[in-house]
């Protein structure tokens, strides 16, 4: 009977961070909630576009909790969330990349609003089937 051992072995790294490629092929509409101007801006990682989302997703739940919707559980647990990571990205060395978790930030927010919007519209064909 043969054993093998993997303690003491480091855990694999990258030896470069990852890079996004293709933006442009694969970018959401953000015109709902960004100006032309700052899509740009931040899809290249810029923390400045957090309170964008933040201010957006704020609206959203206010809207839904003031009519007791169902969904502002969800929107109340989003939007904390990305209070915590805004609070997350002023940590120096807390992202090994802020500027891609920046990015990130930016297109799950499109995601987000754009099946929100597509099912609050009753438009289910356009709503991502794990929504």
């Amino acid at each position: 009977m043969a054993a093998t051992s993997t303690v003491g072995l480091a855990p694999a790294q990258a030896d470069t961070p990852v890079q996004l490629t293709g933006v442009p092929a694969y970018r959401p509409s953000l015109s709902a909630w960004y100006a032309a101007d700052e899509i740009d801006h931040c899809l290249g990682g810029n923390p400045d576009c957090i309170p964008v989302t933040i201010d957006r997703m704020d609206a959203t739940l206010r809207g839904l909790a003031a009519s007791c919707d169902h969904w502002a559980p969800f929107a109340l647990a989003y939007l904390r969330t990305t209070q915590q990571y805004q609070r997350s990205t002023a940590t120096p060395g807390f992202f090994a990349d802020p500027a891609f978790v920046n990015v990130e930030d930016v297109y799950f927010a499109a995601y987000y609003f754009g099946a929100y919007e597509n099912w609050a519209a009753g438009n289910i064909s356009a709503v991502p089937p794990a929504w």
